[in-house]
């Protein structure tokens, strides 16, 4: 399975192709804390630990090839490194991370 969200044939390679290995992995991503936090430090206008997160969702995502938010994570991540992200990046981001959640329950159902 491959769309905008997740390569589910390069991301099985990633882990040597263990399915259960990455099911298992996709599955700790859609119990992750990490968006509440980069949601939370944008409220405080915190810069450094939206890069961070931002840095953090990025390599969760790459490892596991979930494209679209790894892209998306990527240019957050290199912005709020001097700036501080619009109120319209910030919904995209959230928006692209709550779709590919849906789309790991989907897949992880899938796979065997």
């Amino acid at each position: 399975m491959t769309n905008a969200y997740i390569n589910v044939t390069d991301g099985v390679k990633r882990v040597m192709g263990k399915t259960t290995l990455y099911k298992k992995l996709l599955g700790m991503i859609t119990t992750s804390d990490a968006f509440s936090r980069f949601k939370d430090a944008y409220n405080q206008k915190d810069l450094t630990t939206c890069s961070n997160i931002a840095h953090e969702i990025k390599g969760m995502s790459g490892n596991l090839a979930l494209t679209l938010l790894f892209e998306t994570s990527n240019k957050i991540m290199l912005k709020t490194k001097t700036e501080m992200i619009t109120v319209e990046e910030f919904f995209e981001f959230e928006s692209i991370w709550v779709k590919t959640l849906d789309v790991i329950n989907e897949t992880v159902s899938t796979l065997v």
